[in-house]
């Protein structure tokens, strides 16, 4: 199982979406873990549905203001 863990400071940009992609498919990843991804639950659902990862899991870290997301391929 291969794992990467990202902090990419904002998925939103394109720039940060072709680097994920990038990452994805040259490791091969079967789990995701991303950190500050500054956008709302549902577009960072529907970005990583297009890469594969269909299953997501967010939690918040209230005192620190940065929202942690786990990204997580079922076989």
């Amino acid at each position: 199982m291969k794992f990467i863990a990202w902090n990419c400071r904002g998925l939103g940009r394109g720039t940060a979406m072709r680097a994920l992609r990038s990452l994805i498919r040259t490791h091969r990843s079967d789990l995701v873990f991303l950190c500050e991804v500054k956008l709302n639950a549902p577009s960072v659902q529907r970005k990583l549905l297009r890469l594969g990862f269909p299953f997501c899991l967010k939690f918040h870290q209230l005192e620190l203001r940065v929202d942690w997301l786990w990204l997580g391929m079922l076989m």
